[in-house]
């Protein structure tokens, strides 16, 4: 049953996730919709902004000794391309399918991220995690403002 429940709520957080655009330099209340609900699952939240309006919104699990887990995703999108449906950009579900600006890249896997950081936390075992929804994942500022020490960047080969 619990999967069905966390299979439910996930379409609903990214519906909700969706339906706000979040431009670079527009993600606001986007990242209050994340803190909101990190919250309101007993989760302590930090939020700092890395420019005006462009906050990132931590958490940290200190479940004891252990292992560092880092989870981490961006809430910014990509422009709207003049050429796309309308009806589709701010979120439409077709069956099992979904498409809006950011589904893929990355709201979904903010989702993910904010479901396995509240089971995480549920489970209690040995392991600190830190869980991030930034709001530009490739500027320096936006990580260091995050406490992430980049390892590799990845970028799109043409």
């Amino acid at each position: 049953m619990e999967a069905q429940t966390d299979a439910a709520e996930a379409v609903a957080l990214l519906l909700g996730l969706v339906a706000n655009r979040t431009l670079s330099g527009e993600e606001l209340a986007v990242q209050e919709r994340v803190s909101a609900w990190l919250r309101a699952h007993g989760l302590s939240v930090g939020i700092e902004d890395v420019e005006s309006g462009r906050p990132n919104v931590t958490t940290v699990l200190q479940n004891g000794e252990g292992p560092t887990l880092l989870i981490n995703g961006h809430v910014n999108t990509a422009s709207i391309d003049p050429r796309w449906d309308p009806s589709r950009v701010l979120g439409i579900r077709e069956g099992d399918r979904f498409f809006g600006l950011g589904a893929a890249d990355m709201k979904a896997g903010v989702v993910a991220g904010m479901l396995a950081t509240r089971a995480l936390d549920r489970t209690r075992k040995a392991l600190t995690t830190s869980s991030t929804a930034v709001s530009e994942p490739t500027t320096a500022l936006s990580q260091n403002r995050a406490g992430i020490t980049p390892v590799s960047v990845h970028s799109a080969k043409s």
